[in-house]
């Protein structure tokens, strides 16, 4: 074998994780630039709050119904291609019938909620619709990774994407009501985006969305849910709890800067996010013997990955500030503003990355809790800091905030995943 061909294997593997995403991440850059020229800063802080409201509900869906299942598979093949284990193909049933009964229940909160922020039914009732196919699509996806069937999730990423792209169109080219049509349009690429996880195999779907298979799921729940839940809320607390705070007391117009100061840094959510969802599966065999130092490697090179990343995102961020900040955005937004802004949001999410290789081990052998306890001590971090900047300051320095909390959490993640690889280290606890 040549020099450096594990590398280049692993490089290759991630470009594969990150083509769809990075579509997905392009029509959806596109949209909210469509919308940001488009619609006044309220309403578009309305739209850009409920992003992080359907964003939040997918870390829900991960940590219910998605982390659990690479250990629950990483013990051999699917039940349906070699032999039968009645429990894991029990658990793998109410986990997709759990996912999809909450799916549907999560629809009409979605939409009390666009309507409640003062959104019209109509427009209401879209973004329930999405918001709904999207989680089941997550699922799906994650499925398809803790399976080996990454091309799955890779056609419903590019399906997805090509379907936003009809609805962009329409918004800027017949100058359709723009917040109604961004809402359809998303919703149905979402359902579109179903398509690659049923499609030839239908009945066995069916077989695992019954909801007489939810009995399995409270010992799921008892061995990971719990934990993981709690460090996902925490988490959400630690990274958005400014747009919480400012929608809630300043009112939807108030977030929109923050908002749009960052737009331009979702690029590295999004790549982070896919490469996340296609290690995972991987490192729930980082604790078996002779895999520490494969596993060692892969986290570093992880970490080079999403470092260039955020090096290529920030020097695209500084050229068009600092070049044409009319490209992006409209007049009505302080430029001095969004350039402070986007510096605190960069900073924020380099601090993000550099403990991302080390949670995702973290989850992958079933270490929720030491994961939770360091998101709970980061959103007491937050909440604090962000209550106190938004009493004495503007609310642009309430990112100040989000980075108190990001730097406790990395700190606590990086420590605990480095026990985690060391030799004297037990299994998933």
């Amino acid at each position: 074998m040549l020099p450096g061909t594990p590398v280049l294997r692993d490089l290759m593997r991630y470009g594969m994780a990150l083509v769809g995403p990075v579509g997905v991440a392009g029509t959806q850059f596109l949209l909210s630039i469509g919308l940001l020229r488009t619609l006044e800063p309220a309403t578009f802080g309305r739209y850009s709050f409920l992003l992080i409201v359907a964003q939040l509900s997918w870390a829900l869906w991960s940590a219910l119904f998605c982390a659990p299942l690479p250990l629950l598979l990483a013990g051999g093949p699917l039940p349906s291609e070699g032999p039968v284990n009645d429990t894991r193909e029990a658990m793998l049933r109410s986990l997709t019938a759990a996912s999809l009964l909450g799916a549907v229940a999560a629809m009409p909160v979605f939409a009390a909620l666009a309507w409640m922020l003062g959104d019209g039914w109509r427009t209401a009732l879209l973004f329930g619709a999405f918001g709904g196919l999207a989680i089941v699509r997550f699922f799906g996806r994650a499925l398809a990774y803790a399976v080996h069937r990454p091309l799955r999730a890779m056609a419903s990423d590019i399906v997805y994407g090509l379907g936003l792209l009809g609805g962009i169109g329409v918004i800027w080219f017949e100058h359709a009501p723009a917040a109604d049509t961004a809402y359809a349009a998303l919703a149905v690429a979402a359902g579109a985006g179903l398509l690659p996880f049923v499609h030839g195999d239908p009945r066995r779907i069916r077989q695992l969305a019954d909801p007489r298979r939810l009995a399995a799921y409270p010992t799921v729940w008892r061995e990971h849910g719990r934990w993981s839940l709690l460090g996902v809320a925490t988490t959400e607390m630690t990274a958005n709890v400014h747009a919480y705070l400012i929608t809630l007391f300043l009112g939807p117009g108030a977030f929109a800067p923050l908002a749009a100061s960052a737009l331009l840094i979702r690029p590295i959510a999004v790549a982070t996010n896919a490469i996340v969802e296609y290690e995972r599966p991987r490192l729930a065999q980082a604790l078996q013997p002779g895999q520490r130092a494969a596993t060692q490697r892969a986290t570093r090179l992880f970490r080079a990955i999403l470092i260039a990343g955020w090096v290529a995102v920030a020097a695209a961020n500084a050229a068009i500030l600092v070049v044409s900040p009319g490209l992006i955005y409209p007049g009505s937004y302080d430029r001095a503003h969004l350039a402070v802004a986007t510096t605190l949001w960069l900073a924020t999410a380099l601090l993000r990355i550099l403990s991302v290789p080390e949670g995702t081990l973290l989850q992958a052998i079933g270490r929720f809790r030491p994961l939770a306890m360091a998101s709970l001590w980061s959103s007491a971090v937050s909440l604090a800091s962000v209550a106190l900047l938004l009493i004495v300051a503007a609310p642009i320095w309430s990112i100040l905030g989000i980075l108190a909390g990001e730097a406790v959490v990395t700190i606590l993640v990086l420590r605990e995943g480095r026990r985690a690889l060391m030799p004297e280290s037990g299994t998933a606890a």
